[in-house]
């Protein structure tokens, strides 16, 4: 393969990877996209790093209300939580922007996006998300 080929393949492989990355401000706040339905968590990022400030824009897609709350696997509320909306903020069809900086603790916790409204997060409303 060329070097210009070679610079041509590697300028295409940033143009499909760096979308997904998120964006980040000239504050340095990097944004990411979270969108809860019936009963799933997506989020344009899933690795984060600690003491960095993230926006999350948070929109509720499905048709009842939901919560978000970002804590070690399995909690809901308590010292170790580290931010959270709640299902009166996050209802059907709504957006809403919550300003997140990830402890450095959460590296060895771990961290999840959940909804613990009844039932919804043992139907799979939970998502693991790195921080490092």
């Amino acid at each position: 393969m060329s070097l210009h080929a070679q610079k041509l393949a590697l300028l295409l492989a940033m143009l499909v990877v760096l979308p997904g990355c998120g964006r980040t401000d000239p504050a340095g706040t990097r944004e990411v996209r979270v969108t809860l339905a019936e009963f799933s968590i997506q989020a344009s990022v899933r690795s984060f790093t600690p003491g960095v400030p993230y926006r999350l824009l948070i929109t509720n897609r499905g048709q009842v209300n939901h919560e978000l709350r970002i804590a070690p696997p399995g909690m809901h509320g308590g010292p170790g939580e580290i931010a959270s909306l709640d299902e009166m903020t996050l209802q059907p069809g709504t957006a809403h922007t919550l300003e997140v900086i990830f402890p450095e603790a959460a590296r060895s916790t771990g961290v999840e996006f959940a909804c613990h409204l009844p039932a919804h997060y043992d139907f799979g409303m939970h998502l693991p998300v790195t921080v490092r």
